[in-house]
């Protein structure tokens, strides 16, 4: 009975993901913020099985986001999304594949921006880089 009620709350908790993360990258792309109370009920599912790594690794991975992030500008929406992940789910956030599919999203981002706006200037929404390759491989994990 117990293996069944956590399969159905893994099921539920993957079910909100998708919801929540399919909202916060829509509200980015289209008013380019991110908000905190949306970033509050992203956390509750990944609180249901956490992929956490060793503090020490987790903290230079804070470091790394945060001084990448304060150097090139990264909207603030972005970075406590980019903490929230890597306290909880850092596993995955430093896997190879969350860095192959964030680098072929960013790249689609890029050129749709690119097609639409006919040159880089303006922002950007990041949310939908790093949550689409992240939830598939939330999934999958």
């Amino acid at each position: 009975m117990a293996l069944y009620t956590r399969k159905m709350l893994l099921q539920a908790s993957g079910f909100s993901l998708v919801l929540i993360t399919a909202f916060i990258s829509i509200i980015d792309l289209r008013f380019h913020r991110i908000p905190n109370i949306s970033l509050l009920f992203l956390t509750l599912p990944l609180l249901v099985d956490t992929n956490v790594l060793p503090f020490r690794e987790i903290l230079l991975g804070l470091l790394i986001f945060w001084g990448f992030g304060l150097l090139f500008k990264v909207g603030m929406g972005d970075l406590k999304l980019l903490t929230i992940l890597i306290f909880l789910q850092a596993e995955i956030l430093w896997s190879s594949q969350m860095l192959l599919l964030f680098a072929l999203v960013a790249t689609f981002s890029l050129v749709i921006h690119l097609i639409i706006k006919r040159n880089f200037s303006g922002e950007i929404a990041l949310a939908p880089a790093i949550l689409i390759p992240f939830t598939l491989l939330y999934l999958v994990f």
